[in-house]
């Protein structure tokens, strides 16, 4: 284990905070203040290895690409190299000796890219997990996540890894997609099974190899909805529901009105039975006194 640290320019514009926002396969997220406007932003900061590199620069283009009220905000992303004189188990550290990430790397040189984003504060899943119980706060995040999947959708782009982990909440907490890493534009092929999303969230099809299209996110936006109407106690429970709706195309749904429906036919397991993201959004100020009363009746009955 030795430390790296990239001379660049782009690091030494901020403060890496001590506190991991994510970690995942590729990189982590930390919370950075940038030394110039003292605001605090997320920087994603990722390995570039010569099999990951299309997937890795795809979200920083697609980033790039959208802007949205109901999207992470992307700002701007370098990509940087150092150059590695062993091959051994490498720990990469920012400017005041923080630990961006660890991981091996064979010797030669290191690319890593650099992703500035607005920074949020925890996500959907994190709120579920505590139940969520204001039903307005629930029918705006619902609404305004949509209004994103609707806007990704006009632009050709799928997201593709819906789930409640992708969809962050800000400072002011309105809820916005984000991780676009596996995001393909509509008709794309899928290829390698990271680019099938979330197992729990993922449509029938996908399995299928049917080309990307929008209504597989909107399968995925049907679970979360359910997942917002139904409050779920455990973890457990929750794995179980989900996984039976995938396999069999079953959720418990206790109603009749007009939210009841719109998520039955989010999550049918035929997709000409879906809805658009903007017929969805049509639909919700119809339905918003039936979303906010239903899940109103049930935490009180929790």
């Amino acid at each position: 284990m030795f430390e790296f640290l990239p001379e660049g320019r782009f690091l030494t514009d901020f403060e890496v905070d001590d506190h991991l926002l994510g970690s995942g396969g590729f990189g982590c997220v930390y919370k950075c203040k940038h030394k110039l406007d003292l605001q605090n932003y997320a920087v994603k900061v990722v390995k570039i290895l010569k099999k990951t590199k299309k997937k890795i620069l795809r979200e920083a283009q697609f980033l790039a690409s959208v802007e949205h009220q109901s999207i992470v905000r992307y700002y701007q992303d370098a990509e940087e190299e150092d150059e590695i004189d062993t091959d051994e188990e490498e720990a990469v550290f920012g400017t005041e000796g923080n630990l961006l990430f660890s991981g091996s790397v064979e010797k030669g040189v290191v690319s890593l890219l650099f992703i500035q984003m607005e920074l949020c504060h925890g996500n959907l899943s994190e709120k579920l997990e505590n139940l969520v119980d204001n039903p307005e706060l629930a029918y705006n995040w619902f609404r305004q996540f949509m209004e994103g999947l609707s806007h990704l959708h006009s632009l050709g782009i799928a997201h593709n890894d819906l789930s409640t982990k992708n969809i962050f909440l800000d400072k002011n907490n309105n809820a916005k997609i984000g991780d676009l890493g596996v995001a393909k534009e509509v008709g794309s092929t899928i290829l390698t099974e990271d680019s099938l999303g979330a197992e729990l969230y993922r449509a029938p099809e996908k399995k299928k190899g049917v080309p990307i299209n929008s209504k597989m996110d909107i399968f995925s936006a049907g679970v979360i909805l359910y997942e917002l109407l139904y409050p779920i106690k455990t973890g457990f429970e929750r794995c179980l529901l989900l996984q039976a709706n995938r396999e069999k195309g079953e959720l418990p749904i206790d109603g009749h009105s007009g939210i009841d429906l719109l998520v039955k036919n989010m999550v049918s397991h035929h997709p000409r039975e879906r809805p658009t993201a903007s017929d969805v959004l049509a639909l919700l100020p119809e339905i918003k006194n039936e979303f906010v009363g239903s899940l109103d009746r049930r935490l009180r009955g929790i």
